[in-house]
């Protein structure tokens, strides 16, 4: 799965935003925000398997980041 992750400082923190989802997650650091973000996609991603009876639990080592730019 590859998606597109945008992120912006925010004062204090850096926020990662998931375009295709549109899905945020914040951070300390942009890797920080980038991280906490893949963790959010999963459990995003997990919910919609299992409500499908679909296998998602390794979803989060499958996502890939195709684009990461700083605002």
């Amino acid at each position: 799965m590859t998606l597109t992750i945008e992120i912006f400082k925010e004062e204090p923190y850096f926020v990662a935003k998931c375009k295709e989802l549109d899905i945020y997650s914040y951070g300390d650091t942009s890797d920080n925000a980038v991280e906490r973000l893949k963790k959010v996609i999963s459990f995003y991603i997990q919910s919609v398997g299992d409500y499908m009876d679909e296998d998602t639990s390794k979803i989060k080592d499958q996502i890939k980041v195709k684009d990461k730019y700083i605002n």
